[in-house]
């Protein structure tokens, strides 16, 4: 097994079997449920939106553009202007984080009222966003900048940057919130 293999499989069980405190998702990924179970949320890349689904009733509660609705251009090409490519709910389940791959930014939605508060321009191409497991920060990783862009959820702005080896495609945080894979 390859290094790599070891530390991604070394973070993902490390938010596993926490007995106390709200469960917090570790891991940047395409769907997330809220703490309590109640909501889950989706990425739709195609659709440059995000889907609200009541896993119980296994019903759709909303659909949330991130932006206008993506269009054909004149030679027939489709290409979305956001792109989300993934999310990370913050453990008190106020706010919802979406890496926009071609947007450049992070969409900040708003958990109770399912409307978008604002963007947060990152480095080019934006994949993974991950939360630490006590809200202090987001992390939103860029594909194509090799950039981890740290962001404070109380301003919802950028608050420092790291470059990283090559293009990173996701990102993991400890269940201390330490160490960020």
């Amino acid at each position: 097994m390859k290094l790599s293999h070891v530390v991604f499989v070394a973070a993902v069980a490390a938010g596993c079997g926490q007995s106390s405190g709200p469960r917090v998702a570790t891991v940047s990924s395409t769907i997330a449920l809220t703490s309590d179970d109640a909501t889950l949320w989706v990425v739709n890349p195609d659709a440059d939106s995000v889907t609200v689904i009541d896993p119980t009733a296994r019903t759709v509660l909303a659909e949330i553009a991130l932006g206008p609705t993506p269009t054909v251009d004149a030679a027939g090409r489709y290409e979305p202007p956001i792109k989300p490519r993934a999310l990370a709910i913050l453990p008190d389940d106020s706010k919802v984080y979406v890496a926009g791959e071609t947007a450049d930014a992070v969409f900040v939605l708003d958990v109770k009222t399912r409307r978008v508060l604002g963007t947060i321009p990152v480095a080019a191409a934006p994949v993974g966003v991950v939360a630490a497991p006590d809200g202090s920060a987001v992390y939103a990783v860029s594909h194509e900048a090799a950039v981890v862009t740290k962001i404070d959820p109380k301003r919802d702005a950028a608050v420092g940057t790291l470059d990283v080896g090559e293009h990173p495609w996701g990102a993991s945080i400890s269940a201390d919130g330490k160490l960020l894979y």
